[in-house]
């Protein structure tokens, strides 16, 4: 099989490099790419490549960008293009120096960012990755860097980014697409969107998002979903088909496919059961053979979640950030939010959770390739 990069990998791999597993192999291996719309579609559609924001490309993202021109179109309705080897400062980024608690973070989760993926056991790809997180860092000091930032950069690099075009991207979905502060050093944005998440779907999902809610800590599920935008979680193609939305859409669509998701997993589960299970559900959503059907994921989301509207979420944004400030106000200042990614979850803590070191015991064991570094952002 040929990579998205021409380049020719073994017949066990998908064209991104990751190993095809029993149950996606038995669905045929055509599943893999299953297109939205074709290149030559794309191509007559924009000729000139014209990705400027208009009602038909909204449509035609929405219906699914083809591999080989999706960091194009990505780049061009984020406004990246217009970066790209002008007003970049990536080179001079890459050559600045980064304090060596940041790079000794990057240095560990770069051992640890898609380990059986074929590209990313390669050293070429690991120095990559390596330059875009260093730049990223370098260029926004008050962020420095996070978990989940790996991934998101690496899904970039997987469809044949250059690092420069990846850093860009990194930085607009970081600076613009997810909601403020919301990779900054206290968190306020992730965990108020958490919250909102949790309103949304409590009123447009409500018996759903009570059987979730019977579990305890249920919510940790959420975390990761929020760090790595579903990268990890789902099948790559499927991630890449709702990028497509998201980027042109906006957040408001991470917030109808987690509402979609909630109905799902709820549908596979009783209401208290142990949170084992809720655990298995989530971990299986990589290899379940109905996700592979991505153009009806995608329609799916959008007609049973037409509810959902910008300006409730946008209220509901603002009253829980307010909670969420009020709250960290009360907490000491060495008591910051820390992120930990464990498997298929990522654990954002706050108060005495954030300052708990992370012990073997505490992983539980349905967890996989548990990653035992709390990284604290106001140490960087």
């Amino acid at each position: 099989m040929a990579s998205s990069n021409g380049e020719s990998l073994p017949l066990d791999r998908n064209s991104y490099g990751f190993v095809i597993s029993p149950t996606i192999s038995a669905l045929g291996a055509s599943v893999e790419g299953q297109p939205g719309i074709s290149l030559s579609a794309w191509t007559s559609a924009f000729p000139r490549k014209n990705y400027k924001r208009s009602f038909k490309l909204r449509r035609y993202c929405r219906r699914g960008v083809p591999r080989e021109i999706r960091i194009d179109v990505w780049s061009a309705v984020s406004g990246v293009s217009s970066l790209m080897n002008n007003d970049s400062p990536f080179m001079q980024l890459c050559s600045e120096e980064c304090s060596q608690k940041c790079l000794t973070v990057i240095d560990l989760d770069l051992r640890r960012t898609l380990p059986d993926n074929i590209y990313f056991s390669e050293q070429k790809y690991r120095t990559k990755l390596k330059l875009i997180l260093i730049a990223f860092a370098n260029f926004r000091k008050n962020i420095g860097y996070c978990q989940g930032m790996n991934y998101i950069a690496a899904a970039f690099l997987l469809l044949g980014a250059s690092e420069e075009n990846s850093f860009l991207l990194l930085d607009n979905v970081i600076d613009l697409l997810t909601p403020p502060d919301y990779f900054d050093k206290t968190f306020i944005g992730l965990l108020a969107e958490k919250l909102v998440l949790k309103s949304l779907a409590a009123k447009h999902c409500r018996d759903a998002f009570d059987v979730l809610a019977s579990i305890q800590d249920y919510d940790m599920i959420f975390d990761k979903w929020f760090i790595c935008l579903y990268f990890d979680i789902l099948p790559l193609e499927l991630v890449y088909r709702i990028w497509d939305c998201l980027f042109y859409d906006g957040f408001k669509y991470f917030h109808r496919v987690a509402i979609y998701l909630i109905r799902k997993i709820a549908a596979s589960l009783k209401p208290g059961c142990d949170i084992s299970l809720l655990m298995e559900v989530v971990q299986h959503l990589k290899t379940d053979p109905s996700l592979y059907e991505y153009s009806s994921f995608i329609s799916n989301v959008y007609s049973s979640t037409k509810g959902v509207r910008t300006k409730e979420m946008l209220a509901l944004r603002a009253k829980h950030r307010k909670e969420v400030a009020e709250e960290l106000k009360s907490l000491k200042p060495e008591r910051r939010p820390t992120v930990r990614i464990d498997g298929s979850v990522c654990l954002v803590a706050v108060g005495d959770d954030a300052l708990r070191p992370v012990a073997e015991e505490d992983v539980p064991d349905y967890r996989e390739r548990s990653q035992e570094f709390v990284i604290s952002q106001d140490s960087l």
